[in-house]
């Protein structure tokens, strides 16, 4: 009798607060592997070293602009995912990360977990605190947007 090997899915976190990063690594790492944080202008070359699946980029890191360097993660490795998170609101930066090749766009809180869950399951996400950007979103995407006070697996989708 053989045994398979299940993959989990491989998740490179880029957030330069270390207690955020640590807090977003324990709750991904009980059903995704964490190969690394990253919190310097290295993304680039460790997302390339490292084969992950996905990476959950903070749009403001200093030293380092994550647009720019999604955008360079995608043309490298193209089928890797990007689940951007960010303290900021604006319609337009959320609309520029889409073009840029986002799977998906948050605002840091406890919602990481279901973005990336969405994301590997092939959906886009957009937290509902950010559901304005539907018409900044470009490409006709259909985004999943969690509901207010509904339980995790009750969200609707939308098409941009």
């Amino acid at each position: 009798m053989t045994t398979r090997t299940v993959h989990l899915p491989r998740i490179l976190i880029a957030e330069d607060h270390t207690l955020v990063a640590e807090a977003f690594k324990s709750r991904l790492d009980t059903d995704y592997e964490v190969v690394g944080i990253v919190s310097d202008g290295s993304l680039v070359s460790i997302a390339a070293e490292l084969s992950s699946d996905l990476i959950v980029l903070d749009v403001d890191m200093p030293i380092l602009n994550c647009l720019d360097a999604g955008q360079q993660i995608k043309e490298l490795l193209p089928r890797v995912k990007l689940v951007y998170m960010t303290m900021n609101e604006d319609a337009n930066l959320a609309a520029e990360a889409v073009r840029r090749g986002a799977s998906g766009y948050f605002v840091k809180t406890s919602e990481v977990v279901i973005a990336v869950r969405e994301v590997l399951r092939g959906r886009s996400y957009v937290s509902e605190r950010l559901s304005k950007i539907r018409s900044a979103c470009v490409g006709g995407k259909n985004w999943l947007v969690k509901e207010k006070d509904s339980p995790i697996g009750n969200a609707k989708s939308f098409s941009s």
